[in-house]
C-alpha cells in the first residue's frame, strides 16, 4: 500500500523544513505573475480545508464537529467586517466588541501557528475600552483615511495591542489597509542573503510605522502590476493569502487538489484543447457544420438530429456549435425528430453525453409493459 502523503507536518518537522528552505522565497514579490498568483490563492483555500480537516480529527474525539480554522477564516474576512460595515449605518460609527477582538485574537494565533498565550494581553482589556477606543480610531481613519498612523497609534493605547494586531483591527474596518502579518512582511521586505541565519523566512520582525510604510508601498506596486498586466483588480486580502502560502509551503505544508479541482481543471484544459483543434476551420465551415449537427434551443441547451452520439462527436459538436452560437447556458441533448428540444433545461455547464436510446434497445432493458403515458409497468405476480 503507498504511503499517504503527510500534507500537514508537525511542529518539529516544519522547523527542520524552514531551516532547510529559508532562502527559498518560492515567488519574489518583484517577479511573481498573475498566473502564479492566482495559482497560490487557490491553493491557500485547499490548505485551509487540509488545517481544518486535520483539527477535525482531533476536534471529534471530544465530541466536536468542525474544526475552527475555516470558521475562523470566515469571520476574519467576511463576519467581522460585514459586522463593522452595519454598525457604521446604524449608528453612525464602528466599534469592535469584546469577543470581536477574541476572534480575531484566536484567528492571529491559528493562522500563523503561534502560541496560546499570545495576544492575553489584548484580550483582558475591558469590553468599554475596547468599544470607546475602536470607535475613536475608525473614526478617525474615517474622516481621512491618510490619517492611517494616527488610527494606529489610538488602538496601540489599549494594553497588549502592538501594530500588528492594530493594523489587523483597521484591516477588518477597511479592506484597503493592510494587515502587517509575519508572512506579508517578510515576503514584501524579502531579505534572502544566504548565510545569514536571520534573514528569508526567518527575518526577525521589526514592527515600526516606518516598516509599515515599506510595507504598503511593497503591496501597492504588486497591485498596480499584477492589474496592469492582466487588467484585473487584486486585492490587498489576495496579496496577504499569497504571502500566508508562501511561507507556510516553505515549513513543508502541501497543498492537494481536490477531486472537484481536478475535474474542472480538466474540463478546461478539454475546451481549450479543441479550440485549438477547430481554429483552423473557416467561419463558413464553422457554421455548415454546426447546423448539420446541433441547433440551440430556446431553454439555452441543445438539440440533435443524431440517433447516437459519440463522446467524441459530442466534443466535435460542441466546439462547432460554439463558433456559430457562442457559449450556451446548459441542457443535454435532445432527438429533433422525436423531441424538438433539448432534454434538459436547467443542466448547466457542457452538454451531458447522455445518448438516446432506440425502441429495440429500449425494449430489451425494459421488464414489462408501458402504459399510454409512457410508464413502465410490471406483471403482477399471481400467488399459487
Amino acid at each position: 500500500m503507498p504511503r499517504k502523503l503527510k500534507t500537514v507536518p508537525t511542529p518539529s518537522q516544519r522547523t527542520r523544513q524552514l531551516d532547510a528552505h529559508t532562502h527559498d522565497p518560492g515567488h519574489l514579490i518583484q517577479s511573481i505573475t498573475k498566473t502564479e498568483f492566482d495559482d497560490a490563492l487557490i491553493r491557500y483555500r485547499r490548505l485551509m480545508i487540509q488545517l481544518t480537516e486535520e483539527e477535525t480529527v482531533k476536534i471529534r474525539k471530544t465530541g466536536g464537529l468542525l474544526g475552527e480554522l475555516l470558521r475562523l477564516d470566515r469571520t476574519r474576512y467576511v463576519d467581522i467586517p460585514q459586522t463593522l460595515q452595519e454598525r457604521k449605518r446604524g449608528d453612525g460609527g464602528a466599534w469592535l466588541e469584546a469577543r470581536d477582538v477574541v476572534e480575531l485574537v484566536e484567528w492571529q494565533i491559528q493562522h500563523a501557528g503561534l502560541r496560546a498565550n499570545i495576544g492575553e494581553k489584548a484580550r483582558s482589556n475591558t469590553a468599554e475600552s475596547i468599544q470607546s477606543v475602536t470607535r475613536r480610531a475608525f473614526d478617525e481613519y474615517g474622516k481621512n483615511p491618510g490619517s492611517l498612523p494616527q488610527a494606529l497609534d489610538i488602538i496601540t493605547t489599549l494594553d497588549g495591542v502592538g501594530i500588528e494586531t492594530a493594523s489587523l483591527w483597521l484591516a477588518v474596518y477597511d479592506p484597503e489597509v493592510p494587515f502587517l502579518s509575519p508572512e506579508l512582511y517578510r515576503w514584501t521586505q524579502w531579505n534572502g542573503e544566504i548565510g545569514k541565519k536571520a534573514s528569508g523566512w526567518k527575518q526577525p520582525l521589526k514592527y515600526s510605522y516606518e516598516t509599515y510604510s515599506r510595507v504598503r508601498d511593497s503591496v501597492t506596486a504588486l497591485r498596480h502590476r499584477l492589474s496592469q498586466e492582466s487588467g484585473k483588480e487584486v486585492s490587498v486580502i489576495d496579496i496577504e493569502k499569497v504571502g500566508w502560502v508562501l511561507q507556510r509551503e516553505a515549513e513543508g505544508f502541501i497543498a492537494l487538489e481536490s477531486d472537484y479541482d481536478k475535474r474542472k481543471r480538466l474540463e478546461a484544459e478539454e475546451a481549450a484543447r479543441l479550440e485549438t483543434t477547430y481554429q483552423h476551420l473557416s467561419e463558413a465551415e464553422a457554421k455548415e457544420a454546426a447546423r448539420l449537427l446541433l441547433k440551440p434551443t430556446e431553454h439555452g441547451g441543445w438539440s440533435t438530429g443524431l440517433i447516437f452520439i459519440s463522446g467524441h462527436e459530442i466534443n466535435r459538436c460542441w466546439a462547432l456549435a460554439k463558433k456559430e452560437w457562442g457559449p450556451r447556458t446548459g441542457g443535454r441533448f435532445g432527438d429533433l425528430g422525436r423531441d424538438g428540444e433539448a432534454m434538459s433545461e436547467d443542466t448547466k455547464g457542457e452538454p451531458a453525453a447522455k445518448v438516446t436510446e432506440t425502441a429495440r434497445r429500449s425494449s430489451k432493458r425494459k421488464k414489462g409493459l408501458n402504459d399510454g403515458d409512457g410508464n413502465t409497468q410490471r406483471p403482477k405476480r399471481v400467488s399459487k
